[in-house]
């Protein structure tokens, strides 16, 4: 049996032969099993999120509840679009992308592609030779947190009729101390700073001998 994976990789890339282009960092993914631990732990978070949004724009009707209003929420937005094309219900449409995502996903594996992931969830893909883009800068990290995330990048939420606060990351369920909710916003924001320093100092401890 394999080793559970342990580390995230990833990459600084740059497209190659755009050389006044950005370079923004990927998450690396080169196995099924990695994949499989990634969605793990990003998809359900993201289907919460929209599903919260969602509670907040539903009005019933009499052929039943019925989305209405715009989403700010991309994969809500997206999920919504989906359901009035096909003329099937939110929650079908919802499931219907994360599906399709999941799909085209595992296939850029299948056909000997490394996935590169972007922090807002988007992805791409690079060969191993000729690569498409140019790795400028790679790191391994025991959390999944891009490279570059910084305190402005934190996201507190509150559910609907929640008195508990949340604190996300990216895609990511911020746990501290073992808790992953708190009693006021302000605590909320201090654990997730807590954890985005301890992540940049574990990154930057020098590897043992």
């Amino acid at each position: 049996m394999s080793a559970e994976i342990t580390t995230w990789n990833f990459r600084k890339c740059r497209l190659r032969g755009y050389p006044a282009m950005k370079a923004e960092w990927f998450l690396v993914i080169t196995s099924l099993s990695e994949l499989d631990r990634f969605i793990n732990l990003t998809s359900r978070s993201k289907a919460e999120q929209a599903f919260s949004e969602a509670k907040k724009l539903v009005l019933s009707s009499d052929g039943g509840p019925r989305i209405r209003g715009h989403f700010t929420n991309t994969l809500g937005a997206a999920a919504q679009m989906v359901s009035e094309i096909r003329g099937t219900s939110w929650v079908v449409g919802l499931a219907n992308i994360l599906a399709h995502t999941e799909s085209a996903m595992r296939g850029i594996l299948f056909r000997g592609h490394t996935l590169l992931i972007r922090q807002i969830g988007s992805f791409t893909c690079d060969d191993p030779e000729p690569r498409l883009y140019d790795v400028l800068e790679e790191t391994k990290s025991d959390k999944l947190i891009w490279p570059g995330f910084k305190s402005e990048d934190i996201r507190l939420i509150q559910w609907p009729n929640g008195t508990h606060w949340y604190a996300k990351i990216g895609n990511l369920d911020v746990v501290w101390n073992g808790e992953q909710k708190w009693d006021t916003k302000a605590e909320a924001q201090k654990a997730a700073e807590l954890y985005v320093l301890n992540s940049a100092l574990q990154d930057k401890k020098p590897e043992a001998d």
